[in-house]
């Protein structure tokens, strides 16, 4: 799943938020745009497992700053 997480001016610790996702799955990805302050995630999580996860991480992020994009998997590697 993909999300895009506003969180507006602040950046967030990335490495700790790195640790976190990649021991929940190994293939984790994010980025983190500092001018717009938007956190991608793409990562084998449901909103919720994310938000918790965020959550543990660091506390000022809120489920509410969690947006879920649509599928653009086109289904051709089966996966």
């Amino acid at each position: 799943m993909q999300y895009d997480i506003h969180l507006a001016t602040r950046s967030p610790d990335l490495a700790a938020l790195r640790t976190a996702l990649g021991q929940a799955d190994p293939a984790a990805m994010t980025d983190f745009d500092a001018g717009t302050g938007l956190l991608r995630v793409s990562a084998n999580l449901s909103a919720f497992e994310l938000g918790e996860l965020l959550a543990n991480t660091d506390p000022k992020l809120v489920p509410a700053q969690i947006m879920a994009l649509p599928s653009t998997c086109c289904g051709g590697c089966g996966g």
